[in-house]
């Protein structure tokens, strides 16, 4: 080992700052080129390295020889990398899952709401005049007028004006929620 070496050797031991810092600008730039190689992004890379000089600051060391303590630097960079490449995948991961559970929420959410006018609607169905509620009814399970009137043994016309009626009463007593109603394409189309 030449006096250079050990000098430096020493020198990390004995946490001599000014030994440390000619290590640390021989070394940093390859050690930062090294770790882009696993982080493909400069700033991670940098942060690495500078945590593995923290490191041997603060552990000091037993190294024998340059090579060991060169050795140290290489694999505490490169395993400090699959470290942070970890993170990151556990981090996807979390932010994905994150994702879908926020969508199920709004999805439920929905559904919830829809389930309620669906169920207010239902309430006010039962409401109606008879007539008025045979016909809306057959409305809402996609029969033409030409089927409602054949069904129920009335006229065109007076499937159309109990229609018209049950559908002015439903938006009076649903007020906003009848437009979600129509919204959530629940509701029918008055021209069949």
């Amino acid at each position: 080992m030449s006096s250079i070496e050990r000098e430096l050797i020493q020198g990390i031991q004995q946490k001599d700052r000014k030994i440390f810092y000619i290590l640390y600008r021989q070394y940093y730039a390859a050690l930062v080129v090294y770790a882009m190689k696993y982080l493909k992004d400069r700033e991670s890379a940098e942060d690495t390295v500078q945590e593995i000089f923290i490191l041997l600051w603060e552990r000091g060391g037993e190294f024998h020889s340059l090579e060991k303590l060169i050795h140290f630097l290489y694999l505490s960079v490169r395993n400090r990398c699959i470290n942070v490449l970890k993170h990151r995948s556990i981090q996807q991961k979390y932010d994905q899952y994150c994702q879908t559970i926020s969508q199920e929420e709004k999805n439920i959410e929905e559904e919830i709401i829809q389930q309620e006018i669906l169920r207010v609607l239902w309430q006010l169905i039962e409401e109606l005049p008879p007539r008025c509620q045979e016909v809306f009814l057959l409305h809402m399970d996609g029969r033409k007028n030409e089927e409602i009137a054949s069904a129920l043994e009335i006229a065109i016309d007076t499937v159309k004006n109990q229609k018209k009626k049950a559908i002015e009463i439903l938006r009076k007593r649903m007020g906003k929620l009848f437009i979600l109603f129509i919204q959530a394409g629940i509701y029918m189309n008055d021209s069949q």
